[in-house]
């Protein structure tokens, strides 16, 4: 053999005797499985396209004075009223939302109790006289009944949008949520009516105003 022949050949016998050779193909379905742990999708953020909105005009309006006569009530049927008589009675208004079943277990995102008062003139004039007006939470329609806490106080007489999403939170296993408004002064003895008014429902008819109180809620239904 010659000499020029024998480093080449005796460089393949070592190098396959060492493992350096050509890999041997794996066979099919032999090669390893290896299994790469897959995270669970994420659950998508609440998105504001997941609520909803109800706007509620009231189930029932009373106007109520201190001296039970009526006389208020009668000239504010088919409003809700707050201020005073001409026999210097304070007057309050209540006002009662029915709430639907859709909201049993939702999510209370935001409720607002918006006022229209009928003669922003009008209003300005009682506000002038016996003050701020005051609207609280309430549990029951009666003049007299406890305050469950105040949603807002205004000496305005433009158009009131109140947060009430606290009491409506707490209203929901009622299934009504109920305000009262009235002002800081009981009267101003002058012998005049001095009243706050917000029409409820068209005269003559049961179609509610377009003036009418509303509560808007934004909530987001239980899944």
């Amino acid at each position: 053999m010659k000499p020029s022949l024998l480093i080449p050949l005796t460089l393949a016998v070592l190098l396959t005797a060492c493992g350096a050779g050509p890999a041997t193909p794996a066979l099919p379905g032999s090669e390893p499985q290896v299994t790469t742990p897959v995270a669970p999708p994420a659950a998508p953020a609440p998105s504001v396209e997941d609520s909803a909105t109800l706007t509620l005009t009231p189930s029932r309006a009373l106007t109520l004075d201190s001296g039970a006569t009526g006389l208020a009530g009668y000239f504010c049927r088919f409003a809700v009223c707050a201020g005073d008589d001409r026999d210097n009675h304070q007057v309050r208004g209540l006002l009662e939302f029915t709430l639907p079943d859709s909201l049993n277990g939702a999510e209370i995102l935001s409720a607002t109790l918006i006022l229209k008062p009928s003669n922003p003139q009008v209003a300005q004039t009682t506000l002038s006289a016996l003050g701020s007006l005051k609207v609280e939470h309430v549990g029951s329609l009666e003049f007299d009944a406890p305050a469950l806490g105040t949603v807002g106080q205004t000496s305005s007489p433009d158009a009131q949008k109140l947060d009430v999403t606290q009491a409506l939170g707490a209203d929901l296993g009622r299934g009504v949520s109920r305000y009262r408004l009235g002002f800081d002064r009981a009267s101003n003895q002058d012998d005049m009516s001095n009243l706050y008014r917000l029409e409820v429902v068209e005269p003559g008819s049961p179609q509610p105003s377009e003036q009418a109180p509303t509560l808007v809620i934004r909530f987001r239904a239980k899944p």
